[in-house]
């Protein structure tokens, strides 16, 4: 899926690698914290919750800090060395924050009673949050000039993904529940890290807001679609 985001947005939409990193990241992002979870949970319980828990760990750990490279690369083609370019990736606070629970659950240890109520206050605020962080951000957005952009991203994310990974999950003859979680991973729409990237970098984040706020709106429709033929 990402060389054919990023054959279309170079070839089709004419972007630069940055923003090709950028929009390549909205095709392949899914938002599945906030989405994802309490879908799964709902259809398959803890099993598709572990399931998607994994999805979102790799996915995160290895797209995050790739993406940040490339559009580090993009940016500073002639005057960045390639440490400051490996920087710029690991010092993420996402790539920090995951590596550091990854290090955690290797030690075998309990997180301390007070650290654990604290953390579980954070996370029981965050989706909350996060649902008025979305809407100040649709109020305050600007549209393109040019749809051809965001609803290319769309299409995209909530079509051809969700196909494709549902062929490779059939190919690889991963068990019906697994299939399932994945595609249904797949069609949700892109997570919000997305244009928090395009905002810290400065890079195409007009365009993927507008294409965060389309795929958002018309995953109502697909989601729905997509769960019914799969659950």
């Amino acid at each position: 899926m990402p060389p054919l985001a990023y054959v279309y947005a170079r070839r089709v939409l004419r972007l630069d690698l940055a923003e090709c990193a950028i929009f390549g990241m909205g095709v392949v992002y899914s938002n599945s914290s906030l989405i994802g979870v309490p879908i799964v949970n709902a259809l398959f319980g803890e099993r598709g919750v572990i399931l998607i828990t994994q999805i979102i760990a790799v996915h995160s750990l290895v797209l995050i800090p790739l993406a940040t490279t490339l559009v580090a690369i993009g940016m500073h083609r002639e005057r960045m060395r390639i440490r400051e370019i490996l920087a710029a990736a690991l010092t993420n606070p996402m790539t920090i924050a995951l590596v550091a629970g990854f290090a955690w659950r290797a030690t075998g240890l309990a997180l301390p009673q007070e650290v654990g109520q604290v953390a579980g206050m954070l996370a029981g605020a965050a989706s909350p949050m996060a649902l008025i962080a979305l809407g100040a951000l649709i109020a305050r957005l600007t549209w393109p000039d040019q749809f051809g952009a965001p609803i290319a991203s769309t299409v995209l994310k909530l079509v051809v993904h969700p196909l494709l990974i549902w062929l490779l999950a059939r190919v690889a003859g991963l068990p019906r529940e697994a299939v399932a979680v994945a595609t249904i991973t797949a069609a949700l729409p892109p997570g919000v890290n997305v244009y928090v990237m395009a905002a810290q970098f400065g890079r195409y984040a007009e365009e993927s807001t507008c294409a965060f706020a389309v795929a958002t709106t018309a995953s109502i429709v697909t989601v729905a679609v997509v769960v019914q033929a799969l659950a």
